[in-house]
């Protein structure tokens, strides 16, 4: 193998890693948006909740004399 044919070679397996790469950077960013979306829904829930506990447990506390 000479020297221009392990250049060949390098260049083409870069060329074949690059074009990977970028295939497989589309499914990972919509997973990463996905999951920041769920995490976002998720941090609304629980600030909607505490706040539901929060204005119940004044009510829960008080006792009848």
């Amino acid at each position: 193998m000479g020297y221009n044919a392990c250049n060949d070679e390098i260049r083409d397996n870069v060329t074949r890693m690059q074009r990977e790469w970028e295939a497989q950077r589309g499914p990972l960013a919509t997973v990463r948006l996905q999951r920041n979306t769920f995490r976002q829904r998720l941090c609304l829930v629980l600030a909607e909740d505490h706040r539901r506990a929060h204005i119940k447990t004044p009510l829960v506390d008080y006792r009848l004399r």
